[in-house]
């Protein structure tokens, strides 16, 4: 059952609306002719011309009726006239008198070409009050804390559309002898007694789409011979009497409506609870429905949308002949959130037979069974599928979310990223092999540096040895020749040491040359030392020949073997 809040009768709480509303306070409004209008309007400096295109506008007023009888009346007007966005209050939450004394936010008596719309009304016997009028239009407003919400009496040719009335003391909409209006969208919903209520006369009306919810007695009443309205797509739900309660009135069509868990009715049948009432010879269904009802859904053996046995109305002999069915298309596959692996999925299903049928917008065969089958195509991802039966009663519809995963392109992707990590460590590898191969190029530029300086000094090597077989041969010497031999092992010294310091290795065979080197170096000084002495003494070395001879030998073999490992260990950093 459908719950509302509980809201006091009468004056109440200002409504959300109404505090949405802008409004300026301003005194009671009384207009008794056209002249007098014109008059208002002009003084007041409000808009329009009183045309049917130029309407005169009163709009925005915040108006504390102060306990007079009305807050806004209008009476015997034919310009067009619109009353917008004003919040109408406080006149007597009590009955008055027509057509001067109805204590109602706004009176429309002997008026014609009046729209009131986006008011809001509270505090009055009548929120908003039609009078021997017609041509108004009702549409938008809202009456809560009233006795009725909106009245019409003895008012034919008027539109009520779109209006909220709640809370309200008795009804929500109440006619009495006003025939050939609509009631179209409005919503009743709480009031203490009926949500909607014509008694008196108040035929060839038509009400439709209305919401009729959690009133005291009967969603919709009918009495005192309102004969021949037409009482269609209304919603009647939770209502504490009847959803639809006819009394003492005849020729009416009542069908297409929703009427459920009035009286305390459930989805379970109860004969103590029917949830409508009708003493008088009425029409329960068109030809080709009659009402959806809570409590009778079934069975439809043949799935035309209407339950196959009659729903009973209390109240007399009547009974809605053709009830109908609850509407729903079964689609059995695929289920809901399923995810698919292949780009086509097999709907099927069961429909209505006889009845056309699409699934997203594709026309498809339906069996004589109701069931149906069709391959669709699904994008990759989320795919809503939508099944649709254009039914006589009323579109069905239904939807299915089905997700396609696409596993190929799945494993391809993860492939894909595979192959990039590879070629990214490739690429890597081979920036690691450029640098290893530029610092290769230095260092063979290097090794042939170094081989360079050793083929120099291999070359200063045999011209000392040339020497030494010289000196060797006849110690002799002049001290032309000592100075000549001094400057060539001078000469080999220095070449030595930029040979060491133009090395700059670091590793193990590195620091190992670089000591023979040394040694090499330190040898040549040696002999430096040597040479000195010998040219300071030359006499002296030819008696002691020998001794030079063996040191200078010495010094020559040492400096072929640092020439030799310099060249061996050049020729093992090459192959490494």
């Amino acid at each position: 059952m459908l719950t509302m809040p509980l809201a006091a009768t009468g004056a109440n709480e200002p409504a959300p609306l109404e505090a949405a509303l802008s409004t300026t306070p301003h005194p009671i409004i009384s207009v008794s002719n056209d002249t007098q209008l014109s008059e208002l309007i002009a003084s007041s400096g409000w808009s329009g011309s009183g045309t049917e295109g130029d309407p005169y506008v009163i709009e925005g007023l915040d108006i504390d009726a102060q306990g007079a009888t009305n807050a806004i009346f209008i009476g015997g007007t034919a310009q067009h006239l619109t009353i917008r966005g004003c919040f109408l209050h406080n006149t007597t939450y009590l009955f008055g008198s027509f057509p001067f004394n109805g204590n109602c936010g706004a009176t429309i008596y002997n008026a014609s070409n009046v729209t009131l719309e986006q008011n809001v009304c509270t505090g009055h016997g009548r929120g908003l009050a039609l009078y021997q009028s017609t041509n108004v239009t009702i549409r938008n407003n809202t009456c809560y804390g009233n006795v009725h919400g909106i009245g019409l009496y003895f008012s034919h040719g008027n539109i009520l559309m779109g209006n909220n009335c709640t809370s309200d003391g008795t009804d929500g909409i109440h006619f009495e002898d006003s025939p050939s209006n609509v009631l179209d969208g409005n919503r009743c919903i709480q009031n203490g007694r009926f949500g909607i209520c014509l008694t008196g006369n108040c035929n060839t009306n038509v009400l439709s789409n209305n919401t009729l919810v959690n009133n005291s007695d009967a969603g919709i009443r009918l009495s005192g011979a309102s004969n021949l309205n037409r009482v269609v797509g209304n919603l009647a739900t939770g209502n504490q009497g009847y959803g639809i309660n006819i009394q003492s009135s005849n020729g009416n069509e009542i069908y297409g409506n929703t009427i459920s868990e009035n009286r305390g009715a459930t989805s379970d049948f109860n004969a103590s609870r029917v949830q409508g009432y009708d003493n008088g010879n009425n029409r329960w269904n068109s030809t080709i429905n009659g009402n959806r009802w809570g409590d009778w859904t079934g069975p439809d053996a043949n799935r035309d949308g209407l339950v196959d046995v009659a729903y009973t109305i209390d109240g007399g002999a009547n009974h809605d002949q053709l009830p109908m069915a609850p509407m729903s298309i079964l689609i059995s596959h695929p289920m809901e959130a399923e995810t698919v692996n292949a780009s086509t999925v097999v709907v099927s299903g069961i429909a209505y037979p006889n009845c056309p049928l699409s699934i997203n917008g594709a026309l498809v065969y339906v069996g004589p069974d109701g069931s149906f089958s069709y391959p669709l195509s699904l994008f990759e991802g989320r795919n809503l599928v939508e099944v649709r039966s254009l039914h006589p009663l009323g579109t069905v519809v239904a939807f299915v979310n089905v997700t396609y995963f696409n596993e190929l392109r799945a494993e391809l992707e993860e492939l894909k990223g595979r192959v990039d990590g590879l070629t990214d460590a490739l690429n890597g590898a081979m920036d690691g092999l450029d640098a290893a191969m530029e610092n290769i190029t230095l260092l063979d530029a290097d090794l042939n540096d170094t081989q360079a300086q050793l083929n120099g000094t291999r070359g200063w090597l045999r011209s000392v040895e040339d020497q030494l077989s010289d000196c060797y041969d006849d110690l002799n010497l002049t001290d032309e020749e000592v100075d000549s031999l001094l400057d060539q092992v001078a000469a080999l010294k220095a070449s030595l040491i930029d040979l060491r310091d133009s090395l700059n290795l670091t590793d193990e065979q590195a620091a190992a040359l670089e000591g023979a080197l040394n040694a090499a170096i330190a040898d040549l000084s040696s002999a430096e030392d040597h040479l000195e002495t010998l040219r300071s003494d030359v006499d002296g070395l030819q008696e002691d020949r020998l001794p030079l001879i063996l040191g200078l030998a010495g010094l020559a073999v040492g400096v072929l073997s640092l020439v030799l490992f310099a060249l061996v260990y050049t020729r093992r950093i090459k192959l490494h």
